[in-house]
């Protein structure tokens, strides 16, 4: 588009939405068709959160795929629930000469927390008969949406007990002659017995296939490669880690066995997670599903009156409860079909998340501190490659980046970024036109923002802004190949689009207010 055009259509769209006049519909019908999408594909709503007041709206009240914009209802009954200091606590204990690993929903757990348990094991000169794991504590499930290709990391098994993000690196040489499955974290790299990769004796376009629970088969292997894996079974998987942890450590342990924690069992080690407050915000950051969905469990724990048979009924009792704490959000067609919103099955409106972010954001003061920080610079760039993340570092107490769809994207920084671009940084980079605070969520034809942002009149308003294209989502989703974990090229391309559909509402309302 060109930049003089842009600029009428961005003071047009402004001048509509920004106070309610005729021009706004047409303006936004020539920004959508710029980006060859439909205005009927999009909807946004803008609220003043002192007043409710709505300042903009465009189908406020359209259904749409929310994606990881669902993980904002997960963090905020998570916050006002549990409170900010909550901490899950993974526990090594003894039985005479039974070793028990009991899951407590930590989703940072590394290998190398439970190192001064074994330790302490060694230097006791206990001899260990059984090795039990406990994750009796939560549901399990062998993954978060069934819909989802089964070779993606960010679709991976949840329990009590995860460990790594409960993924693992395939690393393979000689054509896949030589094949390893290693759990990663800042300071260890150790070899994920669970996990099985054989080769596959039948032709197959596809490069992984599931054969069963953390069994896959490798097809048509370059000479040397390496790829993520979701672990399926999270509990056996970190118990089998820990046994070769303990081997380096000099203690032998024998293969894990689940079971229960006896009632005599004695602390060995007691390893405590961080401050809820800290997890939500790298779950935000990073939107890392499995973190999400764990949180999102032990959520449900807290406000539920029983222990959950799943994650489909533990995000029941979360939407439940936040329905009953907040009656003033009409809360029709919102439906959630897990915590961190990776599913094409779940529903929301503008106004649903709009209203959820406001009313948060009067009751817990400093809600904003927990959504990632953004930014909108001048120059407004049709978007041309994935939003920036922060360069990949060391994982530990940080969270592994997930996408919705697609390939996992680079780990993170360990939740630290770099300092912000300064406005009016003259030949240093362009002027930041607007800072906010935000949630993304993104899915094959559905994209979405939702977050608090304060524009140069100082007041505080709640947005949020959705795409979404039904037709295609559908085609989408029936044209699904459980086998192939790429998000097909033409999706990819409409998300950038719709992005800058995105970025020109945003810009509208940095004129208008």
């Amino acid at each position: 588009m060109a930049g003089a055009m842009r600029h009428l259509l961005v003071m047009a769209l402004a001048a509509g939405i920004g106070f309610g006049k005729p021009a706004a519909g047409a303006a936004l019908d020539e920004l959508a068709a710029g980006q060859k999408l439909s205005a009927e594909h999009v909807g946004f709503i803008l609220v003043d959160v002192a007043s409710g007041k709505v300042l903009a709206e465009h189908q406020g009240d359209r259904l749409v795929v929310p994606a990881s914009v669902a993980k904002l209802p997960t963090a905020i009954a998570a916050i006002s629930s549990l409170g900010t200091e909550h901490r899950f606590a993974t526990e090594l204990s003894l039985a005479g000469s039974t070793l028990i690993l009991v899951g407590g929903g930590d989703p940072l757990l590394v290998p190398e927390d439970l190192r001064p348990g074994l330790r302490r094991l060694r230097d006791s000169g206990a001899r260990i008969d059984r090795f039990i794991y406990d994750v009796t504590a939560w549901p399990e499930s062998s993954e978060i949406d069934p819909l989802q290709p089964e070779a993606s990391s960010y679709n991976p098994g949840v329990g009590a007990l995860a460990l790594d993000f409960n993924r693992v690196m395939l690393e393979w040489k000689g054509g896949g002659r030589e094949r390893s499955a290693i759990a990663i974290s800042d300071a260890l790299r150790l070899e994920a017995d669970a996990v099985s990769v054989l080769l596959s004796s039948v032709p197959t376009p596809y490069r992984l296939r599931a054969d069963g629970p953390d069994r896959w088969l490798l097809a048509n292997p370059t000479e040397a490669g390496r790829t993520w894996l979701p672990v399926k079974q999270p509990g056996l998987n970190a118990a089998m880690v820990v046994r070769r942890l303990a081997e380096r450590e000099g203690v032998r342990l024998p293969i894990p066995v689940a079971g229960r924690r006896p009632a005599e069992a004695q602390p060995l080690h007691l390893h405590p997670s961080l401050p809820l407050a800290e997890i939500v915000k790298r779950v935000l950051e990073h939107s890392n599903n499995m973190a999400a969905e764990m949180v999102g469990l032990a959520t449900a724990m807290q406000v539920g009156e029983s222990r959950p048979s799943s994650l489909a009924t533990s995000v029941s009792v979360v939407d439940g409860w936040l329905s009953a704490q907040f009656p003033e959000i009409d809360w029709t067609g919102n439906r959630r079909a897990n915590h961190s919103g990776l599913s094409p099955e779940s529903r929301t409106t503008p106004r649903q998340m709009a209203g959820l972010v406001r009313h948060a954001a009067l009751r817990i003061p400093d809600l904003i501190e927990f959504l990632p920080k953004r930014e909108l610079t001048d120059s407004d760039p049709d978007e041309s490659r994935n939003e920036a993340r922060p360069k990949a570092k060391p994982r530990a107490k940080a969270l592994a980046s997930d996408n919705s769809e697609g390939k996992a994207k680079a780990k993170d920084d360990g939740g630290k970024r770099k300092a912000e671009t300064k406005a009016g940084n003259g030949d240093d980079g362009p002027k930041v036109a607007l800072r906010y605070r935000a949630k993304t969520g993104t899915m094959a034809y559905a994209r979405g923002l939702v977050g608090l942002m304060t524009p140069n009149s100082g007041r505080q308003l709640a947005f949020a802004i959705f795409v979404y294209d039904d037709a295609r989502r559908a085609q989408f989703d029936a044209t699904l190949d459980r086998n192939d974990p790429v998000m097909p090229p033409e999706a990819i391309a409409w998300l950038r689009r719709a992005r800058n559909v995105e970025r020109g509402i945003l810009r509208a309302w940095t004129i208008a207010y």
